[in-house]
């Protein structure tokens, strides 16, 4: 395969996200965005033989750096709190049933979506407010399966 010299930059990114609730945000003040996969190591120690080692996934960790654009997070996780407080475990908004979608424009022009399914999230930053300074949220999250 022939390398063209040219790669992906993290403004190729956008991110929109739907929550457990299936309200949706379309990140548009997202400024990091990080995916980790997550593995489970089994390992055999053989008697008759070199040892044997499995990565067997499992699952995928998200978390999404934004500067705050408006009330749309906080709105969202204050409804999926409100959901908890009044319903308790059967709430969806603190189910895994939330996906993301990520879209990376490629430098040939192409696009490519990844879709993050049986997502939990967390706003586990609302928002630091100092004068003349951007508010960063974040917002983190676990995927059960990355699909592209």
């Amino acid at each position: 395969m022939a390398t063209t010299g040219q790669f992906t930059v993290g403004r190729d990114v956008t991110a929109i996200v739907i929550a457990p609730n299936g309200s949706r945000l379309d990140l548009s003040g997202l400024t990091d965005f990080k995916a980790t996969p997550e593995y489970k190591t089994a390992k055999v120690d053989r008697l008759n033989g070199p040892p044997l080692e499995r990565f067997l996934p499992c699952g995928h960790r998200l978390s999404f750096s934004i500067d705050r654009m408006g009330p749309t997070n906080e709105l969202l996780f204050t409804l999926i709190e409100a959901g908890w407080w009044a319903v308790g475990s059967a709430d969806p908004g603190t189910s895994s049933g939330g996906t993301v979608f990520t879209y990376t424009q490629e430098a040939d022009g192409s696009t490519t979506i990844a879709q993050y399914v049986g997502v939990a999230l967390k706003l586990s930053q609302a928002g630091d407010n100092k004068v003349d300074s951007a508010v960063k949220q974040t917002i983190e999250g676990f995927a059960s399966q990355k699909v592209l």
